[in-house]
């Protein structure tokens, strides 16, 4: 008999002692969700025995080899296709229906979501289980004869057969498609019977808990009332309560809902109230926006108790936020992320592609979905999501209601075509009232012309204005045309820190850490207050790109904009007067349409008829209305100009690409790509980070040598092992995410046809699969990047 069957080599862990792990996870959520597994008992009984039998194949001689010497082994088969020939049929078929058996053995048969698993013929499958069979044999009587260190496989009933009885209608795929009417029940089954099966292994394999408990929320938002209340108190102010926005989520909490409220009426904690006490998501479509709410709930409900247990973060960057967050406090950022990245803390704030990408049905989907049949998700500002988005969107609330699981959109304002196309899927929600305030701030003045220098000098008296353009191009002309009016020389410029200058540059050309600087500078320079709590004097113009347009906390005295369309004009109209009431005379907000031409980056950016339809409508009613815009008015304007009907009469284009998203069935072929394929396919990123030349040429000693640390060996058991006699340097894995991240300081984003055929000076390895590269281009800190150098041909 073999000492060990062993299934996990770091740290190392035999097949009986993973089994058994999985089954205590698997008595972990059934505590935390009773509710749900008892509505899917009979899923649930199919999925203890997946639990039980999913690495069995892992005993056969050739993997043990392999997993002892770290070498592949000749004519190895997958271990998940020996496990499946494990499986005794004939016991199966006396409990469970021919289709739930099928299920059980595809589950298993493609938990690691590998291709090429039917390629095998079954005269190989036969002799390796042959082989193997004694193993098993062996294997169940070690785990009979220590029931004190088993005691939950001793419970269970194994479905072993000694004898080979694999049929080919069981090693198969098993083909669902949840939007299909016909199919969907079968669909959820295997989705929630797979996903499932993924979430506890894969948190058995961490030594992580699968799931915690949401037992905190409610009594945070209490906790969270009443501190408030404490602080008015002492200011002489009167008690306030939760108001009809957050009483109205409070107790709706078991309805899926669509809730149009203004800005400044507490969206987020009254997000959290329907939320509960429940597994929940709530979805933002910034990162930085994302960042400041969970700060806000980490310091303000949960008061930084317990983090690491209730609350995740999840974008592109969240691992650099955990490693500043070690720097500061004790917890273990490596489990800390891998708890974010498994799902299993109660509540996660995270971006749209980070979560919905499941609607490509990727390998590996069901793990993603499956979470959603007991979670509860929330969309925050769905007017900021471009077409390919809204039919995601669309699709991805679809199979989300289908699975079982509940959502609300909170948004601004709300497209009523976005509406109607979640009724045409079968969607059910509850429209709410509008929650708005009966106050104005935003007096408008409708200009048909090109933005320009001289009118925004006009309107700069010592005050705080914000430009904000349409494409990084434009705000560099802007304010190179202001800098020139205004006789700014190089020599002030050098001489001033961003806080002290009058003119100011915001795009997302800088680089990181340039951009950084200058987030920090404009939310300074745009506060009503100073650090000190005093009132801010500053004076200056700042010109930005759309990049302000959403979740930067900042009120300008003046916004001078070009339009792009009129979600996002309102949108930006919250970067002035966001917290003050305008009672003046005249106007606060210039709005530049372009005349008889385009504004910049119609066409590109900016999708031409949605432009054109939104510059329609907003002449018309500036030039029967007076110049104050309600917020009242301006939910009814999105309403009322997105709406279904005007959308296919004078935005076609715009609209049938956002139905192709939601009907064309390629995008939804199941096993079609990877996880990361999918997400990459999700955020259709056309872009790629580069490092401009000259910021190489500034910071070339620090950036070799990072480029030399993140060529070293990652320094994990194993490596450790094979290197230690050899006496080669090696990296942490911390160390190598820190040096990536270090890197990354120096990157900025640009889009890939702007690279065909520039001069590339170098390239930077970050991993097998990923390369920075340094691109010849103009750079300085004060523009951002410029003109990007063309290759020279070959003569």
């Amino acid at each position: 008999m073999k000492n060990k069957f062993w299934a996990k080599s770091n740290p190392w862990e035999t097949i009986m002692e993973h089994t058994e792990a999985l089954l205590r996870e698997c008595q972990r959520f059934m505590k935390i969700y009773p509710d749900f597994v008892k509505k899917i008992s009979r899923i649930w009984k199919l999925l203890v025995l997946t639990c039980i039998h999913h690495d069995w194949g892992k005993a056969n001689d050739k993997f043990q080899e392999r997993i002892l010497t770290g070498k592949k082994q000749m004519g190895e088969l997958p271990h998940a296709i020996l496990s499946i020939a494990c499986l005794n049929v004939q016991e199966l078929v006396q409990e469970f229906s021919m289709e739930e058996i099928q299920a059980l053995y595809a589950a298993i048969l493609f938990h690691h979501n590998r291709e090429g698993l039917l390629e095998y013929k079954f005269s190989q499958i036969k002799a390796e289980f042959q082989e193997m069979s004694v193993d098993i044999s062996e294997m169940l009587e070690s785990i009979q004869k220590n029931s004190q260190k088993y005691p939950l496989l001793n419970q269970e009933k194994i479905y072993f057969n000694s004898t080979f009885s694999l049929k080919k209608y069981f090693y198969q795929e098993f083909p669902v498609d949840i939007l299909n009417p016909k199919e969907c029940e079968k669909a959820v089954f295997y989705i929630l019977l797979k996903g499932l099966l993924n979430r506890i292994d894969y948190a058995a394999s961490a030594h992580i808990p699968v799931e915690y408990k949401n037992d905190f929320l409610e009594e945070g938002l209490q906790t969270f009332m009443q501190d408030l209340n404490d602080e008015r108190l002492l200011r002489g102010m009167e008690k306030t309560n939760w108001n009809e926005l957050q009483e109205y989520m409070k107790s709706h909490q078991e309805d899926n809902l669509i809730v149009v409220a203004q800005t400044g009426l507490g969206k987020t904690e009254a997000g959290l109230w329907w939320i509960g006490n429940q597994k929940g998501f709530f979805i933002l479509p910034l990162r930085t926006a994302i960042d400041a709410i969970y700060d806000r709930i980490k310091n303000k409900i949960l008061k930084n108790n317990k983090v690491e247990e209730r609350l995740a973060l999840l974008h592109s960057e969240s691992l650099e936020t955990y490693l500043q967050l070690q720097e500061q406090s004790s917890f273990e950022w490596e489990d800390y992320y891998i708890k974010t990245k498994q799902l299993s803390l109660p509540l996660t704030i995270c971006t749209l592609d980070q979560l919905f990408p499941f609607v490509f049905r990727y390998r590996g989907y069901e793990f993603k979905l499956a979470t959603m049949a007991y979670s509860k998700v929330i969309i925050d500002e769905v007017q900021m999501y471009g077409p390919d988005l809204v039919g995601f969107l669309v699709v991805g609330l679809s199979m989300i209601q289908k699975i079982g699981g509940k959502f609300a959109i909170l948004t601004a304002t709300f497209p009523g075509f976005i509406e109607d196309l979640m009724r045409e899927q079968g969607l059910k929600f509850e429209m709410s009232k509008t929650f708005v305030k009966e106050e104005c701030r935003h007096s408008i003045q409708w200009r048909q012309e090109e933005i320009n220098a001289d009118f925004i000098l006009e309107k700069y008296k010592k005050n705080r204005v914000l430009v904000i353009c349409n494409t990084v191009k434009q705000c560099q002309k802007i304010y190179h045309d202001l800098q020139e009016k205004m006789g700014i020389c190089q020599e002030e410029l050098l001489s001033h820190d961003l806080m002290d200058r009058e003119l100011n540059l915001f795009h997302a050309k800088f680089i990181k850490k340039d951009r950084a600087v200058r987030e920090e500078a404009i939310l300074e320079f745009g506060s009503l207050l100073k650090k000190d709590s005093t009132p801010n004097d500053r004076k200056g113009i700042w010109i930005s790109s759309p990049i302000v347009e959403a979740s930067l906390d900042i009120d300008f005295d003046i916004l001078i904009t070009e339009l792009s369309d009129m979600n996002s004009l309102f949108q930006r109209l919250g970067r002035c007067f966001r917290s003050r009431i305008w009672e003046k005379e005249g106007f606060n907000c210039y709005v530049f349409d372009g005349g008889d031409k385009k504004c910049s980056g119609v066409g590109y950016s900016i999708q031409e008829e949605i432009y054109e339809m939104s510059k329609n409508t907003l002449r018309q009613y500036f030039s029967i209305h007076n110049s104050i815009l309600t917020e009242k008015t301006k939910m009814d304007l999105v309403g009322q100009t997105y709406s279904k009907e005007n959308m296919e009469q004078m935005a076609p284009k715009y609209y049938k690409e956002v139905t192709n998203f939601i009907k064309n069935p390629s995008l939804y072929l199941p096993n079609e790509m990877s996880a990361k394929e999918s997400q990459f396919r999700f955020r259709n990123i056309l872009s790629e980070r580069i490092i401009p030349l000259p910021v190489y040429q500034q910071n070339m000693k620090e950036i070799n040598e990072i480029e030399e640390k993140l060529k070293l060996p990652l320094n994990d058991t194993k490596s450790a092992q094979m290197n230690n006699g050899r006496g080669e340097k090696s990296i942490s894995k911390e160390e190598r995410i820190r040096q990536r991240e270090e890197l990354m300081k120096y990157t900025l984003t640009v889009e890939s046809y702007l690279l065909k055929g520039v001069k590339i000076e170098k390239k930077i390895a970050i991993n097998s699969y990923q390369e920075i590269k340094i691109v010849s281009c103009e750079y300085d800190f004060w523009v951002g990047l410029g003109k990007i150098n063309k290759a020279k041909e070959k003569e």
